[in-house]
């Protein structure tokens, strides 16, 4: 069940990479959007270090909590995509 969220979580996080590389910021923002929604598989709301780590194995406790602003323990669509951002920046500096 986790792999097919997985795939489309770490799909839509590339579309949002390929979308930065072409400046086109709402289909970013769109790519994004789907990214949190597959992500937040409880439907809590918010993304948990576990449900992030789907997309990124290698997340570790110290970056999901400098992006949990508000220190809810998961992070809001805002938190996410500050934090998808900056995954997206980094492929980019690759």
């Amino acid at each position: 069940m986790k792999t097919p969220i997985a795939i489309a979580a770490i799909a839509a996080l590339s579309i949002g990479a390929a979308c930065a590389e072409e400046a086109d910021v709402e289909e970013t923002t769109i790519a994004q959007a789907d990214a949190f929604t597959s992500l937040d598989v409880d439907q809590s709301g918010g993304v948990s270090i576990d449900e992030a780590r789907v997309a990124a194995p290698d997340l570790t406790t110290e970056e999901f909590t400098a992006y949990d602003a508000d220190a809810s323990g998961e992070l809001s669509r805002d938190e996410f995509n500050a934090w998808a951002q900056s995954k997206n920046d980094e492929s980019q500096d690759q």
